[in-house]
């Protein structure tokens, strides 16, 4: 075994590290146990169990997926502490997710290739380049098909074989589910109210507007001033948060929890 010599700090919640000592200590492990183990299923890639539940998770493009967070380790490790406590495996097989791999997998072998990426970014996906490209400006995301393939396949293809099997891909969708949730989960309670996903979701339309269904001026304050109370009520019609949240909240309690999202 070798020599702990390094440290990763990560900062969380008072009532978050209340939650992961009290499931430390109901294990009968230590904080810094768990988050070890955490990372050695990461680096290690261990495959999630079979499931065949249905998800109506709605999935981006694969590039989008990828930019953003989901090989930030201190992310993963977060997620970790949320749902440290629970004992069966959380997975992502859903029909949803079996169809976008199909639709991927454009020779049906099995795995995704880079090429095949490529393809379907400029056919299916639509792919423009970033803002500035043109311009020989130094935009953030890579200017052609090609690059932006190479980047993501780099993530995703845990073996690096240079090609993507099912479980590499449905271990991808649910570390960016996790990612995701984090991201939502802005006072870091552990749970994510309407509030929390709309102030996230709703934000790209104050640079982006739609015409058929712009936001109210009450919305427009409340994004605009990073509010999170409140905005269900200022943005969105009641019937759509209702909606929202029987499709996800499971226990019916009024929020969702991580487990909720990733069983989703």
């Amino acid at each position: 075994m070798s020599k702990k010599s390094e440290s990763i700090e990560i900062r969380v919640s008072h009532e978050l590290k209340s939650r992961l000592a009290e499931a430390c200590h109901a294990r009968g492990s230590t904080m810094s146990d768990l988050i070890r183990q955490g990372i050695d299923r990461e680096l290690a890639g261990a495959p999630p169990q079979p499931n065949t539940g249905e998800s109506q998770m709605r999935f981006p493009s694969l590039g989008m997926l990828s930019r953003n967070s989901i090989y930030l380790l201190p992310l993963l490790i977060l997620a970790a502490l949320y749902w440290g406590s629970f004992q069966s495996p959380v997975v992502a097989s859903s029909t949803e997710v079996r169809l976008y791999f199909a639709e991927l997998d454009q020779d049906g072998d099995g795995a995704i290739t880079q090429t095949e990426y490529v393809r379907f970014l400029v056919e299916e996906d639509g792919y423009e380049p970033p803002v500035g490209c043109a311009a020989g400006a130094e935009p953030e995301d890579p200017c052609t098909a090609e690059d932006l393939a190479a980047e993501t396949m780099a993530r995703v293809d845990g073996d690096a074989d240079g090609s993507v099997g099912y479980t590499e891909f449905e271990a991808f969708i649910l570390r960016e589910r996790a990612a995701y949730f984090l991201e939502l989960d802005q006072n870091e309670n552990g749970f994510v109210t309407t509030d929390e996903f709309y102030s996230v979701e709703l934000t790209w339309l104050l640079e982006e507007p739609d015409a058929e269904a712009p936001l109210s001026a009450a919305c427009i304050a409340k994004l605009e001033n990073e509010a999170v109370h409140g905005v269900t009520q200022a943005c969105v019609p009641p019937q759509e948060a209702r909606l929202l949240l029987a499709e996800y909240d499971a226990d019916r309690d009024g929020h969702v929890s991580l487990r909720e999202f990733l069983d989703h």
